[in-house]
């Protein structure tokens, strides 16, 4: 059994070593950030987080909708402090923008919730070409199958259809780019 504990303490620090990105937690927030070592650009990373007292929970953030993504040699903020104590941070997987990957696929729900939301993006926009402003206010405004529509209500009555037109621009762009 020791034998096989330091195996994997050994494997586990190979892999370390050779990971993409450098994590760091702020203590102040339990906030955990990534820079960006790989010399390319990542769209999803997805970690491990660990905490006294706590079961091991997995945090993460895609920005597969993102123009630029976490870029190389970027600090990006990869995981916000839930009110729980981080006392360390492991990455379980990687995606970069050329599709390529590091460590385990995530579990479904990150890529079924990227799904959703792209499906939510492809409407949005086609609303906006056959309605105008009019036609993408109707369509995020009686989406009932989304969780993002709720964003883009409110940033329609906080900003005004013309940002919900630029971000929907933006990140139908950003996901026309890149592989799923």
């Amino acid at each position: 059994m020791r034998q096989l504990m330091i195996v994997l303490l050994s494997v586990g620090f190979a892999v370390a070593q050779n990971a993409p990105v450098a994590l760091t937690i702020n203590p102040n927030d339990d906030s955990v950030v990534a820079e960006n070592t790989s010399g390319k650009e990542i769209v999803m990373i997805s970690l491990v987080l660990s905490g006294k007292d706590l079961p091991d929970w997995v945090s993460g953030h895609d920005w597969y909708f993102k123009q630029g993504g976490c870029a190389p040699g970027d600090l990006c903020e990869v995981a916000h402090g839930a009110g729980q104590r981080v006392d360390s941070a492991a990455i379980a997987y990687i995606q970069f923008a050329d599709g390529s990957s590091f460590g385990d696929k995530p579990d479904n729900l990150a890529l079924q919730l990227r799904a959703e939301y792209l499906t939510f993006y492809k409407n949005a926009g086609a609303a906006y070409r056959s309605g105008g402003e009019k036609g993408l206010s109707n369509y995020i405004n009686t989406t009932t199958d989304s969780r993002i529509a709720k964003h883009y209500q409110r940033m329609e009555k906080n900003s005004g259809i013309g940002a919900v037109v630029s971000q929907v621009e933006s990140h139908l762009a950003a996901a026309n780019s890149r592989s799923f």
